[in-house]
């Protein structure tokens, strides 16, 4: 694995106890392992690995905190300090890499000497394997067969091929092993959840099913975690935000991790349909968390928004401006279009309109949205630009801020033939960087795939690099079985990241016809498919300029 992140209350006693698998924990160790991950939800990755593995000593069996504590030990790591994507520090990559495989070196002895003394329990050679989950699947699976022929009913190493089935895109074998592990461990709630998301095909299907697990496990911990996968599969936002409530209300954030993270999904939701709503929710997990720098960042920037538009309303308009310039995003993934969009307002309001101009453009050739552009040809108009004149202003600025992709030859899985980034001149291509057991890239890859047959017929090509060699095998079993029509490339984690400086996966880049790159798109919903066509858009309108 790499990373390219005393009980509570008696209500939680009880949901314990009816949510408990063999493998799922004891009541003892649950209540260490929840505490573990509230640490782990607020950054505090050496306390959560020491809480989890005072889990794992509690209750030998307790299988989630084994990945959980796998999982921390590499986020306790520094992360380099040189974190640009476009001029990565080699020293620092090293130093980091050597970091990791220190770790994962310490991890596999601790396994290794847990299975040499305990022979008989296959839980510690399945531990072994998750170690590898992430950077060499086939490995994990090999220890998850041996785990199983030690113990034939030792349900987490049927979990285990479950998900390399999910690699190679077998859905059958998928929903085979996950009814085993049911069948093996008909009182978890750790199964009951595997279960449910494992096929989001039907949406009807996976909406009783999920409110099935819910009246099954009303208290449990991961009847929330299927409420809040529930609730970010939706395909509009404002039905997002319902269920996120109804998670909010149900499993409240001071009682589930889970819920925690959902509160920050949505508060980035609120801040863009309602954002007083936001802002209280923002003051209510403040309060209840005073040390989460999460929730005092988004309480500060809910705070000074509603401040700035009191400001703009009042007419004191340098005010606001002096207010909004000092503004930082609570995160570097939050989108600040809001405060952007607010910003030009004021400006535009002290006859500033042509700076108000030049700024949204400028926030327009990074990502493009329809609240911007219908900003900037209001704002265009009032400077007296016709149509024709603002779609150039806009072209300007996004063809200033591009820069030329570097050229790449690598092997296509498909046919072994090399293919070159200069094969596909005169096309809008998509370059996404990926690998198999990814989760995000394979949430991604559904919406790539509409955006790749909506724009076929105009020329779009989409080429998909694995970016983990260790992992090759399961690249065209997955994009196969799942339909997918992308070009398969063979790359590598260090090529990937010296070339094309990737620090993270998926990463995507969308370059023109005149082979430069133009943005770097974020596909994982609806709403990021919706910008990445504006992209498209954008580039296909110029064709040949």
């Amino acid at each position: 694995m790499s990373v390219s992140r005393t009980c509570v209350v008696v209500l939680f006693v009880f949901a314990s106890l009816s949510a408990r698998g063999q493998f799922d924990g004891n009541v003892a160790a649950r209540t260490i392992y929840e505490q573990g991950e509230k640490a782990l939800s607020n950054g505090r990755y050496a306390d959560a690995a020491a809480d989890y593995q005072k889990a794992i000593s509690v209750d030998p069996n307790f299988a989630e905190a084994y990945q959980q504590y796998i999982f921390a030990r590499y986020l306790e790591l520094p992360l380099p300090k040189d974190q640009s994507e476009t001029a990565p520090n080699p020293e620092e990559e090293k130093k980091a890499k050597s970091e990791a495989d220190n770790v994962t070196q310490s991890l596999v002895e601790l396994f290794q000497s847990l299975s040499q003394q305990h022979p008989d329990k296959a839980i510690y050679l399945w531990a072994l394997g998750q170690i590898y989950s992430e950077n060499n699947p086939s490995r994990e699976e090999q220890y998850c067969r041996q785990a199983i022929q030690i113990d034939p009913n030792f349900a987490p190493g049927y979990s285990c091929l479950a998900d390399i089935a999910d690699l190679r895109g077998d859905d059958a074998q998928k929903i085979a092993l996950l009814r085993k592990v049911m069948q093996l461990e008909p009182d978890s709630s750790e199964a009951d959840l595997a279960y449910v998301v494992a096929d989001q095909s039907d949406a009807k299907t996976f909406k009783d099913a999920t409110m099935q697990m819910i009246q099954r496990f009303p208290n449990s911990p991961n009847a929330a975690k299927a409420l809040y996968w529930y609730a970010i599969h939706q395909s509009t936002k404002a039905t997002e935000i319902e269920v996120l409530e109804q998670l909010h209300k149900q499993f409240p954030p001071g009682k589930f991790a889970v819920s925690s993270v959902a509160a920050g999904k949505l508060f980035t939701l609120l801040d863009r349909t309602d954002p007083p709503k936001a802002q209280a929710l923002a003051r209510e997990m403040h309060l209840a968390n005073p040390k989460s720098e999460a929730w005092t960042a988004y309480s500060l920037y809910a705070d000074t928004m509603a401040k700035a538009n009191r400001e703009v309303k009042e007419k004191n308009l340098t005010v606001a401006l002096t207010t909004l310039q000092g503004m930082k995003a609570p995160n570097v993934y939050f989108d600040m279009t809001r405060k952007e969009l607010l910003s030009a307002l004021a400006l535009d309001e002290s006859d500033k309109t042509s700076a108000a101009f030049s700024a949204l453009s400028m926030d327009y050739a990074k990502h493009p949205t329809d609240e911007v552009r219908a900003a900037l040809v209001r704002y265009g108009a009032k400077l007296g630009k016709n149509s024709e004149q603002i779609e150039a202003s806009i072209w300007s600025v996004i063809r200033a801020s591009s820069t030329p992709a570097i050229p790449f030859s690598l092997q296509d899985f498909s046919n072994g033939k090399q293919v070159s980034l200069a094969d596909f001149r005169g096309h809008v291509v998509v370059v996404d960087f990926w690998f198999p057991n990814c989760g995000p890239c394979r949430e991604s890859f559904p919406h790539l795939q509409k955006i790749a047959q909506k724009y076929k017929g105009q020329g779009l090509v989409v080429i998909a690099i694995n970016g983990i060699e260790a992992q090759d095998s399961f690249v065209l079993p997955m994009l196969r079985s799942k339909g997918y029509d992308f070009i398969p490339l063979k790359g590598r984690q260090q090529w990937a990241l010296d070339v094309y400086h990737v620090q993270a996966f998926p990463s995507t880049f969308l370059i023109g016809e005149d082979g430069r790159v133009y943005f770097r798109p974020h596909l994982y919903n609806d709403s990021d498919e919706h910008a990445v066509g504006l992209e498209i858009d954008e580039l296909l309108s110029h064709s040949g300029n």
